[in-house]
């Protein structure tokens, strides 16, 4: 691309008047990340060439690769009253209004295109894969964990997810495990709401019998996300988890940043603060995790995380001791489809903690939709 910008560079210092060669510089500038030079060089050809079709493309292109898609739907509903039958119109049209959650509207555009284009691939492709969304997904997996300090923990669960690819996500959840000698059992229900366009809360509540002392009894969960321009997001939440002999509170900080279309960053802080039964006081501790997701291809999508933080204050006798249980986690892993409606996920993580203790974890599990 710096090759191709001095190229088009140059025909513009030798012809100003050469709008097309000043459109691929904005072009390029842009494909190279930098949206607001893009932006401000395609409205200069705009003072220069008003109306000019390529220009104005161009911006709504840097406004949605930025996610402000109100903004760049605005401008391609008001070139597309006068190019009603421009594919280049109506591509982008189908486009933002599947990413502002308007599916029907975004349908109809795709048909449009393929109307004037049956050959078109991402009018066809985008259709196809609206078609093959499903609303209920089930998932089930296995799980390990190895120590070098006790026994090994197995265990299985199985997900059932309901989605309406607009507003609303339901889950319901079981899992059994044999952990530390004590065999487990937790159920799972949640729900993920969004308010306007890119606000987003989650509840997600998982109980398992009293009688259960290495896994929580009560776990609760509240979030609450905004996404922001550049393909941000913010929000915060808040973690309970209480056991038989103790209870852990964690506020969460939440950043997440699609840094690229197929490249997304998540950081988390979570400090953790822990009261025994019949103490009084609560200790804290800090902790975080960071993760990220390349989306290689329609087939592959490989994460890596790093995580630090209190280790699991269950093994701890007093409050006093949480403090010596810390650790580092590192771990990968990724989604593998097999379909539009059916693939894999494959997780390992490597723990290491104080007192010279390890900790290796797997997981595998398939999924299907319908």
């Amino acid at each position: 691309m710096d090759e191709a910008l001095q190229v088009v560079r140059q025909l513009v210092k030798q012809n100003p008047l050469d709008f097309e060669a000043r459109n691929w510089v904005a072009r390029l500038e842009g494909w190279k990340g930098n949206f607001k030079e893009a932006e401000e060089l395609y409205r200069k050809v705009l003072l220069d060439h008003p109306d000019d079709p390529e220009a104005e493309i161009g911006i709504a292109d840097v406004l949605s690769w930025q996610k402000e898609f109100s903004a760049a739907q605005t401008l391609m509903k008001r070139l597309e009253k006068q190019r009603p039958d421009d594919p280049e119109v109506l591509i982008r049209l189908g486009r933002l209004s599947l990413w502002l959650h308007k599916r029907d509207d975004s349908r109809r555009y795709f048909k449009q295109v393929l109307q004037i284009d049956p050959n078109n691939k991402e009018a066809r492709d985008a259709i196809r894969n609206m078609e093959s969304e499903k609303p209920f997904r089930i998932e089930s997996g296995y799980l390990f964990e190895g120590y070098d300090f006790t026994g090994n923990t197995n265990g299985n669960f199985v997900q059932v997810v309901y989605r309406d690819y607009d507003r609303k996500t339901f889950l319901a959840g079981f899992q059994y495990q044999n952990k530390f000698g004590e065999n487990d059992t937790q159920f799972t229900l949640g729900a993920t709401y969004r308010f306007f366009h890119r606000t987003y809360i989650r509840g997600e509540l998982t109980l398992a019998p009293r009688s259960l002392t290495v896994v929580p009894n009560q776990d609760y969960t509240i979030e609450i996300t905004q996404g922001l321009p550049h393909g941000v997001a913010v929000g915060g939440a808040f973690h309970y988890m209480n056991f038989s002999v103790a209870d852990v509170q964690i506020p969460t900080g939440i950043v997440n940043w699609d840094a690229k279309p197929n490249l997304h960053l998540y950081l988390r802080y979570t400090p953790a603060g822990t009261s025994f039964n019949g103490q009084s006081s609560r200790v804290w501790n800090q902790g975080g995790w960071t993760k990220l997701v390349w989306d290689t291809n329609r087939i592959f999508s490989p994460y890596i995380l790093f995580a630090t933080g209190a280790e699991s204050f269950e093994v701890a006798v007093s409050a006093e001791q949480l403090g010596r249980f810390s650790a580092h986690t590192y771990g990968g892993g990724g989604e593998i489809r097999i379909s539009p409606r059916q693939g894999f996920h494959v997780g390992y993580f490597y723990q290491r903690r104080t007192l010279g203790h390890q900790e290796q974890s797997f997981g595998a599990s398939y999924y299907f939709s319908f």
